[in-house]
């Protein structure tokens, strides 16, 4: 089986359950953070957060996350802590991690948060609207940046010559 054909969603809101149950008070209301923060069901947003970080991360039970530390956003914003690198090819998680990020039009930001882990943020956006409510999908992100970065460009030259094994 794959991780990409996995429902990590339900495997998060189980989870949120156990938790919940072992508390020995309710959480406060207000509190957005954790396992006691986390809402009893996910949203759609939410779901496709968790299907995201669940096969960049080999697996929701295997992720980097440090759980008591999502804040949960409702369904516009996910905040989580991620404890492990992200790379573009020999474990790819994070070309897996931009490729869904636009298959679902979700924007994604990595920030350094310490020397521990980085801080992923993920917003729920649409196929249309202005800057800070549109997100291309996959193809029209490829032909934005093939747009932007010509084929004569100097870094294609300089690709070309890496390849061939010129020092330049």
């Amino acid at each position: 089986m794959s991780y990409a054909t996995m429902d990590h969603a339900d495997w998060v809101e189980r989870n949120i359950a156990a938790h919940k149950n072992m508390l020995s008070r309710k959480p406060r209301k207000d509190c957005r953070k954790g396992w006691s923060g986390a809402p009893d069901k996910l949203n759609p947003f939410q779901r496709t957060c968790m299907h995201i970080l669940g096969i960049v991360g080999n697996g929701i039970y295997n992720a980097p996350i440090s759980w008591e530390t999502i804040e949960w956003g409702g369904d516009r914003w996910l905040r989580v802590a991620w404890h492990s690198e992200l790379s573009t090819f020999d474990g790819a998680e994070l070309s897996k991690l931009v490729f869904l990020a636009h298959e679902c039009r979700i924007r994604v930001s990595v920030s350094a948060a310490n020397f521990r882990y980085v801080e992923i943020m993920l917003h729920r956006r649409a196929a249309s609207g202005g800057i800070s409510e549109r997100h291309p999908d996959m193809v029209q992100m490829l032909n934005t940046m093939r747009g932007y970065v010509p084929r004569d460009a100097p870094i294609f030259c300089a690709r070309d010559a890496m390849l061939a094994g010129d020092p330049a």
